[in-house]
């Protein structure tokens, strides 16, 4: 996250978590929060990852059309399938290199990309930072 600040981009998180005074401590806790410049917990949303609404809100919170952002995730149908319905491109962190499940196949071709990544060393690769 400082390399991605350090260039100048925004940074946000979108995560599915119901407790969300827990979540808002952990975030200051591991010092991700002023890492940050938006971060929205599904517990304050009331809707969960996949939900479209959320990843427009997000590209919204960073000023920024959903095209713009790369939205990464472990998850394959709430960080991938999610973000792409609204045109967002995404980056699956996939450190075995595992099928997509239930035979779920990524668009091919652009708009969005998809990415399936090993680490998020990645992410600044593809980030071309």
């Amino acid at each position: 996250l400082r390399k991605i600040k350090a260039a100048g981009l925004g940074a946000g998180l979108l995560s599915n978590f119901d407790n969300v005074s827990a979540a808002r401590r952990l975030l200051d806790q591991t010092g991700l929060a002023p890492l940050l410049d938006a971060a929205m917990i599904s517990g304050e949303e009331g809707f969960r990852k996949p939900a479209g609404r959320l990843y427009l809100k997000a590209a919204g919170l960073l000023g920024a059309a959903p095209g713009e952002v790369l939205f990464v995730g472990d998850n394959f149908e709430a960080d991938v399938s999610g973000p792409l319905s609204v045109g967002m491109p995404a980056a699956w962190l996939n450190p075995k290199g595992d099928p997509p499940p239930g035979g779920a196949v990524p668009p091919d071709g652009e708009p969005p990309p998809y990415y399936d990544i090993r680490g998020l060393d990645e992410v600044l690769e593809i980030l071309g930072i």
